[in-house]
C-alpha cells in the first residue's frame, strides 16, 4: 500500500480533530461543563484556566499513549491474517452444574460438589462473575463422562480389578 504525506490542510484538520478529542476527554476527566472548550474556558478565572489546560494536557498524553499502543499493535500484526474471534463458551453456575449431573442420573448435593472442587476432584471454576464461580460446560461434561460411578473406592485389593488393572 502506497502512502503519501498529508497536505497542510489535512494536517490542520488532524490537529483540530486531536484538540477537539483532547477537550472532550478533558471535560470528562476534570468535570468541566459541556460548554467549556478551547476558548470559553479562558473567559473564567486563572484557576479554571490552569485546571482546564492541565486536563487537556493529560488528555493529550492519554491520546499519545493510545496512539503508540495502536501503532505497536499494528506493527506486531502486520502481514498476519486477522485472528478470528474465540468461540463463545457456555458457562454454568453451580446450580446448572448440579442440574446437569442430576440429569445424567447421578445427583449430588451442592456441598458434595463444593467438596469435589476444593479437593481437585472436579473442574475448578473457569472464572467468577462477582462472587459466583462459573464453570466451562465442556469441562463439566468431560468430567461427568469420565467420572466413576457411585460406590467405587480405590485402594481396596481385589475390588474392581478390571478398573485398576490389578
Amino acid at each position: 500500500m502506497d502512502r503519501r504525506e498529508p497536505t497542510d490542510g489535512e494536517r490542520q484538520e488532524l490537529h483540530d480533530d486531536v484538540l477537539g478529542l483532547a477537550w472532550t476527554w478533558a471535560r470528562r476527566l476534570a468535570d468541566l461543563q459541556p460548554a467549556d472548550g478551547p476558548r470559553s474556558v479562558y473567559d473564567g478565572g486563572e484557576t479554571e484556566q490552569r485546571a482546564a489546560t492541565a486536563a487537556r494536557g493529560h488528555a493529550l498524553e492519554l491520546l499519545a499513549e493510545a496512539a503508540t499502543a495502536a501503532a505497536v499493535d499494528d506493527l506486531r500484526h502486520a502481514g498476519e491474517p486477522p485472528v478470528p474471534p474465540a468461540p463463545a463458551v457456555a458457562m454454568w453456575t453451580r446450580d446448572q452444574v448440579l442440574a446437569h449431573i442430576a440429569a445424567a442420573g447421578e445427583p449430588i448435593s451442592a456441598d458434595t460438589w463444593s467438596s469435589y472442587v476444593s479437593r481437585g476432584q472436579a473442574p475448578t471454576p473457569t472464572r467468577h462473575i462477582g462472587r459466583a464461580p462459573v464453570w466451562d460446560s465442556a469441562q463439566v461434561r468431560a468430567w461427568q463422562a469420565a467420572r466413576r460411578g457411585r460406590g467405587w473406592r480405590a485402594g481396596i485389593p481385589g475390588l474392581h480389578d478390571q478398573e485398576t488393572g490389578s
